[in-house]
């Protein structure tokens, strides 16, 4: 949070580690509610780079659990799912 919430020009972005490791401990449960809503929240505002969605793409894929390693055709993009209805 101190790395995020610095105020204009004085933040920076995450790394793809650092992202990976505060993802991890919010999708376990491990952070408070506030502490939580305040990361996304700043995420959110300040625009996620390359590396920081990385980092959240590797811990959803770390909990995923037993079906994390689903071949990539599995994930449908919103435009193919739109095509349906």
């Amino acid at each position: 949070m101190r790395i995020l919430a610095r105020g204009p020009g004085l933040s920076r972005c995450l790394t793809r580690e650092e992202t990976r490791d505060a993802m991890r401990l919010i999708l376990a449960g491990e952070v408070e509610s506030k502490r939580r809503g305040a990361f996304l929240m700043l995420m959110r505002y300040r625009g996620e780079s390359v590396e920081e969605l990385a980092g959240l793409v590797e811990a959803a894929r770390d909990m995923a659990g037993p079906h994390g390693d689903l071949p990539t055709p599995w994930l449908q993009s919103p435009a193919r799912l739109r095509s349906r209805w």
